[in-house]
């Protein structure tokens, strides 16, 4: 055998063994590829739903944040406006009272069941009410009743002491009796 010859056949040899090789490496390269490929789509996916999930936690957190905070802003409103119209109507009590005194006395005393002891009012009440007055009303409508002056710590209001207990009536506690009764009729027209 000639060199040359042998030379082709070790060539040929050669080729079709590297053309193997070549044919086995593509072939793990591209299983290698699609491996790859197949465990980024997995990685993705999961990846995909977890910030899915995070989105939605965070957004459903977010919302009963929201809630909650519009409806303390809406409870906080509620109380604002029920505690104005609280103030609106004891001035305008107050004022009534002022203008007719004898019938703030009248009202304030069908809801007091005590029939003696000693009157006192508040600093308030003694610039609608003068002794006098008093005196003379408490004599004609309750005779076991007796004016024993003003009270300077009192709030808005009277006070009667009967066997050493003082019983106090604030003037605010007419009003808030009238918010609650009316409290449906209230929220209506001011929460429509």
């Amino acid at each position: 055998m000639d060199i040359q010859k042998l030379e082709s056949i070790i060539l040929t040899d050669a080729k079709a063994e590297a053309q193997i090789l070549i044919n086995q490496t593509k072939k793990e390269t591209e299983k290698k590829a699609k491996e790859q490929i197949q465990q980024l789509k997995i990685t993705h996916e999961e990846e995909l739903e977890k910030l899915k999930s995070d989105f939605q936690s965070k957004h459903t957190s977010m919302k009963t944040s929201l809630d909650v905070n519009i409806h303390k802003n809406i409870v906080r409103l509620k109380k604002e406006k029920i505690l104005s119209l609280k103030n609106d109507l004891s001035s305008l009590l107050f004022e009534k009272s002022k203008k007719n005194p004898d019938w703030f006395l009248k009202k304030s005393f069908s809801q007091i069941d005590i029939k003696e002891g000693q009157l006192f009012i508040s600093d308030d009440l003694s610039l609608i009410f003068t002794q006098t007055f008093l005196e003379n009303f408490l004599k004609e409508k309750h005779p076991g009743l007796i004016f024993s002056g003003i009270d300077p710590g009192l709030e808005t209001g009277m006070s009667i002491v009967k066997n050493s207990v003082r019983y106090i009536f604030p003037l605010h506690e007419s009003v808030d009796a009238f918010v609650e009764t009316f409290a449906d009729k209230i929220n209506s027209l001011l929460f429509p």
